[in-house]
């Protein structure tokens, strides 16, 4: 979104600003108004001079909060004093209490200035102020909206607001008492870039970094930008997809072209393609599955079904993913990372549960095919719920019913497959426990429903059975029971003859009865005179039970009385142990105090001294950074005077001395630069920037004699360091046509190798330098890498053909054998210090270590982020790895310990200065850093005397000479603080003078002849 071909529009939004101190500037989503919030336009948009000053933030989820901790920052700039200007609270009070506080807040810090504040993503307030889980939601995007109404129409401090917002909720600032009249002011519609606009933005930035693009491929461009019309988030992203898989893939001097374009997707897929590799490198479907969630949860459905960005927190998300904290993290980290950039915040930020994590772009809703797919099913779900809900809550008020089929199979199949749960649903309705419950109840009513369904048909089954059983049988019953009768029949009278006979004995038996109860009616006149001497025994029973229980309530009530006093007892002795303990804490308060006071003393003495200490070592940073003024003057000035020649030299050493003497970084940047500077102890060859051709490698010798140079333009320089201006070339018979793009040096200096563009590897003994070299062809492309294994004569070489073989000088002749063989090229390669281990790096993050002896694989590797551009092995014989993009990652253990950005762009080789804790790197971004590897917080040694990319670094076996090569020059560096110490010590003649001591180092410490003599 470069903002090429809009002075027009700067200029009108500029006029427009001056006359109305208000501007809101709208334009359709991707159409570049973004573009103005950028820190290097905004100057050009106001016509920045000396009395401007501006502040940029978006409202998010907390409007106040934001402006807040803008302005605070903004003011920390100008008013050191802490104090005076107190916290973020006490900004964020006054905004929240007043209107008119920004005037105020400007008059109370006694600013000067114009102060100009740009809201952007204004449309963050419209769904902030919807907010129906916040109660305080709407009054607080009112009173933001009316403040800074309020300080636009100020007349007494010139407090101007610029405003952007995507044109389709400009009819949302109505809802806004004010905004609409002011937004009718100032409003300014950014049109779309034209063609040729696009076409300038294409083709510029190329330009600028040194790069050419193929009139094929400008073509193709013009064409896609015209049929696709894809908008200016989209086109950047597919340009910025080509430009790193030309890198990554090509030689600088080639062109970008076509194949470039197509290998990434075009304009029309690329972010879609670079989103689908993203996701596609999770493996495991859980993760698959908590990306899908994450993404869903950072869409919101509005009231008029438009799919937007909605930031979320980040614990939120953890609740509405359900997953756990470490894969979640894990996904947004890969998303985030510098190369993908889909989500925000930037990778640079660090994670805690409250960070908002948001959609980076909603190009990106709207490109990514399978991201389409979510949003359209979060949309059908979020719909899905919101319905239920509605139902629920009436069903709940009597109003409807409970649900059935089809409706009911399709909300419960709803729940199965989407898996809500309340924090998600609480972005849509709240209520979602009566939602769950209603979709309960009914499926248990219409399960119930179902089986008494079934229950009533097998009853009226079991019915219709029995009746068909029951006739079949009366038919054949009614023929039996006439069989029957005519039996009985014969049977009757036979029987009346026995009762006749029967009669006669049951008269007899009556008799016995009459007896039998007169015996019954003595034996009850026996039994209740028994129970009358039962019931008085009873009575006496309960008599005596009676007198048991009040016995009994008697012994409870000693019982408790003695408890009682137990209890007293027990309060008492806790009483007196209270009073005691207070006794004694009173005293260790006494004690604790005197020895408050002492430590406070012994602080105050202590912070004393590490106030000198940190001034002398503030002075000591002046001095050096003065130094190296003074010096560069010193070369412009044709008229020197022998104190003026010697002021940067006693500058730079009375700088090491407050550094050394105090405690400070002896490796402090400002400290090497003055003293390497002043020594005057960095050769550059040529020093005109007028090399033959860039220099690819370098390697010195183990006797620290000669170092030798692998040049493009097909040389390989051999150079002495006892004379540096001076070189000789080596007989390379015209194998190096295309350039030589690696060399080494045997252990015992006797033998040079080096690799060329085409696949060949040259070898000249150092004994016989103008002799011919030998000549091997066993790689089919450019050999990269070269190097020895220590103390042999053996070396390995690494080709861009993806092979990695093993050479013997002393039986050249033989076939080299294939170490590693691998389909894609190989972008970096580091042996260990004992040659036993070789770490080789493919593709685009992948890493496999060899054993050196029988090639077997150690360990395969597999790095977060992409395009390794260099490998080293530290001190804890781990790797370190260098990133195309110029982060550099510090492994222990196998595993990352460390991130940084080393560099602005690829780091493309590292050395560790043995027997120290030094690391140095070099880049495409013109520099060579020294870090502290055991705190790479502490800002690096940076040495930028080359103009152009730097590909290589050496050192002396001493670790005294740093040697580098790149596009235009090799620059042989000594970067031994004891050594440029002792250099210029031999440059003093006599200490600083009075005058120049009170005007370099200050008044408050004395002078003092420190220097020797």
């Amino acid at each position: 979104e470069l903002f090429f071909g809009r002075e027009k529009q700067t200029k009108e939004i500029s006029d427009i600003l001056t006359q109305t101190h208000f501007v809101a500037i709208t334009g359709a989503s991707g159409s570049g108004k973004s573009s103005l919030v950028k820190a290097d336009l905004i100057p050009s948009l106001i016509k920045a001079s000396n009395d401007w000053e501006y502040i940029v933030f978006r409202p998010g989820n907390e409007p106040i909060n934001k402006m807040s901790s803008a302005l605070y920052s903004f003011f920390l700039k100008t008013i050191p004093d802490r104090k005076k200007l107190g916290t973020i609270s006490t900004i964020n009070n006054i905004i929240s209490k007043d209107i008119n506080s920004l005037p105020k807040i400007v008059k109370k810090y006694n600013f000067k200035n114009k102060l100009l504040i740009y809201i952007d993503q204004f449309e963050e307030l419209f769904r902030f102020r919807e907010d129906e889980y916040n109660p305080k939601s709407q009054g607080i995007a009112e009173h933001f909206v009316n403040t800074f109404i309020s300080a636009a129409k100020n007349t007494e401090f010139p407090i101007y607001v610029i405003i952007s917002l995507r044109s389709d909720f400009l009819g949302d600032c109505t809802n806004f008492h004010g905004l609409p009249e002011m937004v009718n002011t100032g409003h300014y519609l950014i049109p779309k870039m034209t063609q040729q606009e696009k076409e300038r933005a294409l083709i510029g930035p190329a330009q600028l970094a040194g790069a050419t693009i193929s009139p094929k491929l400008i073509e193709l461009i013009r064409e896609h930008m015209t049929k696709y019309n894809v908008s200016l988030p989209v086109f950047q992203h597919s340009l910025m997809r080509t430009w790193n898989y030309w890198l990554l893939n090509s030689e600088p001097e080639d062109a970008l072209d076509v194949h470039h374009y197509e290998s990434v997707g075009t304009v029309k897929d690329a972010l879609s393609v670079h989103a689908e590799k993203i996701y596609n490198s999770f493996i495991d479907e859980d993760k698959k599955n908590i990306t899908k969630k994450i993404f869903k949860a950072l869409t919101f459905l509005g009231d008029d079904n438009r799919a937007t960005r909605n930031p979320t927190r980040l614990n939120d998300i953890y609740k509405i993913t359900q997953a756990h904290e470490t894969e979640v993290i894990e996904i947004i980290e890969k998303f985030r990372a510098e190369e993908n950039s889909f989500l925000l915040p930037d990778n640079n930020v660090q994670l805690s549960q409250e960070t908002i994590i948001d959609i980076s772009h909603e190009s990106i809703m709207r490109v990514w095919t399978r991201l389409k797919e979510w949003v359209a099913e979060e949309t059908k779900s979020a719909q899905t719920y919101i319905r239920l809900s509605k139902s629920a809550e009436l069903y709940q008020n009597g109003k409807t019913g409970l649900l059935v089929n089809p409706d009911l199979q399709l909300a419960l199949k709803w729940r199965d497959d989407n898996k809500p749960n309340n924090a998600w649903a609480l972005r849509y309705e709240p209520g979602f426990e009566r939602v769950i419950t209603y979709l309960d109840y009914s499926k248990k009513e219409y399960t119930k429903s179902i089986e008494a369904k079934e229950e009533r048909q097998k009853r009226s089954l079991k019915r219709a059975r029995f009746i068909a059983i029951f006739l079949g049988s009366a038919s054949l019953i009614s023929i039996l029971f006439l069989v029957v009768a005519l039996n009985l029949k014969f049977k009757a009278e036979n029987s009346e003859l026995q009762a006749k006979y029967k009669e006669i004995i049951a008269i007899r038996e009556t008799k016995i009865a009459d007896e039998k109860k007169k015996e019954a009616v003595s034996s009850k006149l026996i039994s209740e005179q028994l129970q009358e001497i039962a019931e008085q025994n009873r009575l006496l029973a309960n008599e005596e039970k009676q007198n048991a229980v009040e016995q009994r309530k008697e012994a409870i009530f000693q019982k408790k009385l003695a408890k009682d006093s137990e209890i007293k007892a027990i309060i008492a002795q806790k009483k007196a142990e209270v009073l005691k303990k207070e006794a004694e804490e009173m005293r260790d308060t006494a004690v604790a105090q005197k020895l408050i006071a002492e430590t406070q003393r012994i602080r105050a003495e202590s912070s004393e001294k590490e106030s000198d200490r940190l001034r002398r070592l503030s002075i000591a940073k002046s001095l050096s950074i003065q130094a190296v003024k003074l010096y560069q003057n010193n070369l412009k000035d044709k008229y020197l005077t022998p104190e003026k020649e010697k002021l940067p030299i006693t500058l730079a050493f009375q700088s090491y001395y407050f550094n050394s003497n105090y405690e400070g970084d002896i490796y402090d940047t400002d400290l090497f630069n003055a003293l390497s500077t002043v020594s005057e102890s960095q050769i550059l060859l040529p020093k005109d920037d007028n090399f033959p051709d860039a220099v690819r490698d370098i390697a010195v010798a183990s006797n620290a004699k000669f170092y030798v140079a692998a040049r493009d333009d097909g040389k390989v320089i051999y150079s002495e360091f006892a004379t540096p201006n001076s070189s000789q070339e080596l007989q390379t018979k015209g194998y190096g046509k295309k350039g030589f793009r690696s060399t080494a040096i045997s252990s015992d200096s006797k033998y040079i190798v080096a690799g060329t563009h085409n696949g060949k590897i040259l070898i000249w003994n150092t004994t016989k330098l103008n002799d011919d070299p030998i000549i091997k062809s066993e790689h089919s492309s450019v050999v990269n890498f070269i190097e020895f294994i220590p103390n042999s004569d053996k070396f390995i070489s690494a080709s861009k053909d993806g092979t990695v073989k093993l050479w013997d000088i002393q039986n050249i002749d033989a076939q080299s054998k294939i170490m590693f063989q691998s389909k894609d090229k190989i972008t970096a390669f580091a042996l260990k210090d004992d040659g036993k281990s070789l770490a080789i790096a493919t593709g685009i993050r992948d890493i496999t270590i060899i054993n050196t002896s029988d090639f077997s694989i150690e360990k395969e590797l597999n790095t977060i982020k992409t395009n390794i551009s260099s490998l080293m092995w530290n001190k804890y014989n781990d790797l370190n790895i260098g990133f195309a993009s110029g982060m550099l990652e510090i492994r222990k253990s196998g595993r990352t310990i460390i991130q940084l950005p080393a560099h602005s762009s690829a780091i493309n080789e590292m050395i560790y200065i043995k027997g120290t804790n030094r690391l140095v790197t070099c880049s495409y971004d013109n520099t060579i850093k020294i870090w502290n590897d055991d705190d790479y917080d502490l800002e690096p040694i940076v040495i930028n005397h080359h103009s152009s990319w730097i590909y290589c670094l050496a050192l002396t076996p001493d670790n005294k000479q740093l040697v580098s090569g790149s596009v235009k020059n090799i620059l042989i560096s000594n970067i031994d603080i004891a050594d440029l110490v002792n250099n210029i010590r031999t440059k003093i003649s006599e200490n600083m003078s009075e005058k120049n001591w009170l005007k370099y180092v200050g008044e408050g410490i004395g002078y003092s002849k420190e220097l020797p003599n």
